[in-house]
């Protein structure tokens, strides 16, 4: 994994990190854990992703009386155990980043599926930067945020600005495929309250 010398245009809302990860390992795992696509359905209950399916690696740690979106903590899923690469590479992403390693997934769209345009909103979204590595899309993942639109490739790794509202389509023949994880910069790792 090497940072990219970009030769794309100065955009506002969206950050090519790397260009050429190895997703070979991914794709493995993926391909002996198909089955688990539809192991966990809570995130079709969000309606910007109704058409997505999704394997949680890092998921949220319900507290009570908070919502989910202003609730911070976060821990592997029992999904994780199945892709100990994908979890190996993220937690390296995080030490060389110098960030906490938040939210986690695998997340597909079928081909004409679209995430429909919305803001990530809430406390936890502040203060993290969110992350879209492209594990599996032929045709590239088309995805807008603002007024700027990028078709992101395989093995691209993208930071954007999930506060801007933001949209995708799967304009290909087959299932696109991405790793989506969340990093809070060590400046603002929520610290607990002193009062406790």
């Amino acid at each position: 994994m090497s940072a990219v010398l970009d030769d794309l245009p100065k955009l506002q809302n969206f950050r090519r990190l790397y260009a050429s990860v190895d997703i070979a390992p991914f794709l493995q795992e993926l391909a002996r854990n198909d089955h688990r696509w539809t192991e966990n359905q809570q995130r079709q209950n969000i309606p910007a992703q109704r058409e997505t399916q999704t394997i949680a690696l890092r998921a949220r740690v319900p507290e009570p009386g908070v919502r989910m979106q202003d609730t911070h903590g976060t821990a592997w899923g029992p999904q994780a155990e199945h892709f100990p690469r994908t979890c190996e590479f993220l937690e390296e992403f995080a030490r060389k980043h110098h960030g906490e390693l938040a939210r986690a997934m695998l997340v597909r769209l079928p081909p004409g599926g679209k995430v429909h345009r919305h803001i990530d909103e809430g406390e936890y979204f502040r203060l993290r930067d969110r992350h879209h590595l492209v594990i599996d899309s032929a045709a590239g993942s088309v995805f807008s945020c603002g007024d700027e639109r990028v078709r992101m490739r395989n093995g691209e790794l993208w930071w954007f600005d999930n506060k801007t509202p933001h949209h995708a389509i799967n304009d290909g023949t087959s299932w696109r495929v991405h790793l989506i994880f969340d990093l809070t910069p060590r400046a603002e790792v929520p610290q607990p309250d002193a009062g406790n």
